[in-house]
């Protein structure tokens, strides 16, 4: 079975949530994640939150001509937004090519896109993510996440016959961490996963339930 997670993940304060749901071509793929707390996890000892200000995801955001990338959804162009700053990145797609060989260029985020979150974040003072997770038959087939928080990070875990989970941050060699990707992003975006379990990466996730109207109109507030 083949699965993909291709998405911006950020700490959702009112004004960044505003910003990015203003632009069309996020709007319809965003999703507003305020708490877990009615989630019915199969059991307790996965069950996880979500940052304090909730957490904001837009997917699926991508190549629109990788067709395994959106399911059943339009893939969001990973290109910047019209009219949005770009941030000279210190980390760019070679950080994770030299650790994952023979990987295409098709497959890392273009490094002007990348700018445009990492100027996000800037301007927000708040964390800002894109990760991309694939798998094949129940196997990691890539996963990496470019993280602008108060510095630059870039989690990767590498193929399966010679797997390493690494953190990459400027100016240092890859380190190896003992966590899982989805471990090691999550308390960056300010809440832990106890295990490996993320609700929002199972198939029957309630995302409707999640829309930034949907969740406006329900408590009088707009976002």
């Amino acid at each position: 079975m083949t699965w993909f997670a291709n998405e911006i993940l950020a700490q959702a304060t009112p004004e960044l949530v505003a910003e990015v749901v203003a632009f069309p071509g996020y709007r319809d793929s965003s999703y507003l994640i305020r708490s877990l707390a009615s989630h019915p996890f199969h059991c307790d000892e996965v069950r996880h939150g979500v940052p304090a200000a909730g957490l904001l995801v837009v997917q699926p955001v991508g190549e629109p001509e990788d067709v395994s990338t959106g399911g059943d959804s339009p893939v969001v162009p990973w290109l910047p937004p019209p009219g949005w700053p770009i941030a000279s990145l210190e980390l760019r797609g070679s950080a994770v090519s030299r650790v994952v060989p023979d990987l295409p260029d098709s497959a890392l985020p273009p490094d002007d896109f990348l700018g445009a979150l990492k100027a996000l974040a800037a301007r927000h003072r708040t964390t800002v993510a894109y990760a991309y997770f694939s798998t094949f038959g129940g196997s990691n087939e890539l996963e990496y996440a470019w993280v602008f928080a108060d510095r630059e990070y870039v989690l990767v875990n590498t193929l399966p016959d010679q797997a390493q989970h690494l953190s990459i941050t400027p100016g240092n060699e890859p380190a190896r961490v003992a966590k899982g990707l989805i471990e090691s992003l999550c308390p960056l975006l300010g809440f832990d996963l106890p295990t490996w379990f993320f609700a929002p990466h199972t198939r029957d996730f309630p995302w409707e339930e999640h829309r930034p109207t949907r969740l406006a109109r329900r408590t009088g507030h707009g976002t």
